[in-house]
C-alpha cells in the first residue's frame, strides 16, 4: 500500500508539473521579448516553437492521467 501512494504521489507531481511549466516559462519568455532586442521573425520562431511544446506537454498530461487510471486500476483489484 505504501509503494502505491508513493508512486501515485510521483504521478500527480509529474502532472502538476507539466500543467505549470511550459505555461510559466512561455509567459515569461514573451515578457522578455520587449526588452531582448530579437528581431520579430526569431520571436515568431520562438513563439512557434513554444506552442508545440505546450501541445506535446498537453498530450504528456493526457498520456500521465491515463497511466494514473490504468495504476489504480491495478491497486482495486
Amino acid at each position: 500500500m505504501k509503494n502505491f501512494e508513493k508512486n501515485m504521489a510521483k504521478i500527480n507531481e509529474a502532472i502538476a508539473v507539466e500543467e505549470m511549466a511550459v505555461p510559466i516559462y512561455a509567459s515569461h519568455l514573451r515578457a522578455a521579448f520587449s526588452w531582448s532586442g530579437l528581431q520579430p521573425d526569431v520571436q515568431k520562431k520562438i513563439i512557434k516553437g513554444l506552442k508545440i511544446l505546450s501541445r506535446e506537454s498537453l498530450g504528456h498530461v493526457r498520456l500521465l492521467r491515463k497511466v494514473r487510471r490504468i495504476y489504480k486500476g491495478l491497486q482495486i483489484k
